[in-house]
């Protein structure tokens, strides 16, 4: 584990994109600045998911120990009709005794001169209260909106019921969500969920989630996500053909949840999301906490106009790294 003061820095940073063989040292600086241990397969599923490629990471190095890490996930959005290669960012580390020296956004700058280089069109993400004045005030990003915690409120009670007849768990993903996602074209943004991304995301994660599909004669036409987190649940992805599928999905996750013991479920959906409504009638209320949406483009142009705009968004909880 690094253990350094920041005094101790006596020559330059080196620099360096991630090469194999840095993950312990990785993983060293994970416990130091969060004060717990990353699980080493969540981090290989989530950065190192393809051997053919590169962690999209860079380190900065004081000798032999790593003190600075920020790296970047590859992920497709479907942007109304046309999908974008864009970056999720992730995780961003300065050890504490060199914090307030620029590390940061030194390694953001080389991070986002390869993936320009490479063809990315944005690098957007959720910052935190801590880095969200370096994203905007020195790496170029644009604030989207703020995204509200909903939540709902549980018991036993609320775990009751009769279930929906048209849902089911779902224990493998094939290619009927390609024809699910085909079938939720339309103008808004958001990440394209289809086959290989949902495996990857929810069956593939070493996280533990369930996937409930709703059919309708035998045609996949809705998805949720969910799992516990200690005493509540996180509704982490519902897309569907129309919001009353998409309602139906997330009733019958509460009855799961709270059926399972939590307290309360929560969930993240836009305000201009058709599924909103439905979530106010539930009994879903909007509080903490706050989270940021921000963005930046490499290549702006005149078809980009509307990327800013909060009310074009769908995101949901399982597009953060948190959740």
């Amino acid at each position: 584990m690094v253990s350094l003061e920041g005094d101790e820095m006596s020559s330059p940073l080196a620099f360096r994109a991630f090469e194999k063989g840095d993950e312990a040292a990785v993983l060293g600086l994970f416990e130091t600045v969060f004060g717990t241990p990353l699980d080493p397969a969540l981090w290989r599923w989530r950065f190192a998911r393809n051997e053919a490629e590169p962690v999209l990471a860079e380190l900065a190095w004081d000798g032999d120990s790593l003190v600075g890490h920020y790296a970047v996930s590859p992920v497709i959005m479907r942007d109304g009709w046309r999908d974008r290669t864009t970056a999720l960012s992730l995780s961003t580390m300065t050890h504490p005794g060199y914090r307030g020296r620029g590390v940061f956004p030194a390694l953001a700058k080389r991070l986002y001169a390869r993936l320009e280089a490479e063809g990315f069109d944005a690098v957007w993400g959720f910052p935190n209260h801590r880095s969200h004045r370096v994203f905007i005030g020195e790496l170029g990003w644009s604030d989207i909106g703020e995204i509200g915690m909903l939540s709902l409120d549980g018991g036993p009670q609320k775990g009751a019921g009769t279930r929906d007849p048209h849902i089911e768990r779902i224990t493998s993903v094939g290619v009927e969500f390609d024809r699910l996602l085909e079938s939720c074209r339309g103008d808004a943004l958001r990440i394209r969920k289809d086959a290989g991304h949902v495996r990857w995301r929810f069956a593939e994660c070493p996280r533990e989630y369930e996937l409930l599909g709703y059919f309708a004669a035998d045609r996949l036409i809705g998805f949720a996500a969910w799992k516990m987190f200690g005493v509540a649940a996180d509704l982490c992805d519902v897309l569907s053909v129309d919001p009353g599928t998409s309602a139906a999905l997330v009733r019958d996750v509460s009855m799961r949840a709270f059926g399972a013991g939590a307290k309360h479920l929560d969930a993240w959906c836009a305000l201009a999301d058709p599924l909103y409504p439905a979530l106010e009638r539930m009994g879903f209320v909007h509080g903490a906490p706050v989270t940021y949406l921000a963005a930046r483009l490499f290549r702006p142009g005149p078809s980009d106009e509307g990327f800013f705009d909060l009310r074009r968004w769908r995101f949901s909880m399982g597009d953060s790294d948190v959740y």
